[in-house]
């Protein structure tokens, strides 16, 4: 995980990634910032999708945005520390989710809907209703 030292974001823990350049796909977005990010080179082929979160920001429309969620299990490199991103890794059981967005953690700032995508992918939706996440 990354721990973000600026931009939007700041202060939290979140996964790697950002927004897509003119022409450029998911997949090639998610090469392209894991390594801005991390310093960790994946390739296209080893990226598996496993989701979409759609985030809804009513009170500030221009942050709306459509992650895609991939996982890879091969890589090179060790994840190291950018300007942008501190890189740590954690087991499972010790995510640390109350230092991540409202989003993933507090039923209370936001309304999630789910439902499963083509291929086991899952898609979700966020409305986050809380002028507290801005």
């Amino acid at each position: 995980m990354g721990f973000k030292k600026r931009g939007f974001g700041q202060s939290k823990w979140n996964g790697f990634g950002g927004k897509l350049e003119q022409g450029e796909t998911p997949e090639k977005a998610t090469v392209r910032e894991v390594l801005e990010e991390c310093c960790v080179f994946v390739s296209e082929r080893d990226l598996v999708k496993n989701g979409e979160h759609l985030f809804i920001f009513p009170f500030k429309p221009e942050w709306n945005m459509l992650v895609h969620v991939f996982i890879a299990k091969k890589w090179s490199g060790d994840p190291s520390e950018t300007e942008e991103i501190r890189s740590q890794w954690f087991e499972l059981s010790a995510i640390p989710y109350p230092k991540m967005w409202d989003a993933t953690n507090s039923p209370s700032s936001c309304t999630h809907a789910q439902k499963s995508g083509i291929s086991g992918t899952q898609k979700n939706q966020f409305l986050l209703n809380s002028k507290s996440l801005l």
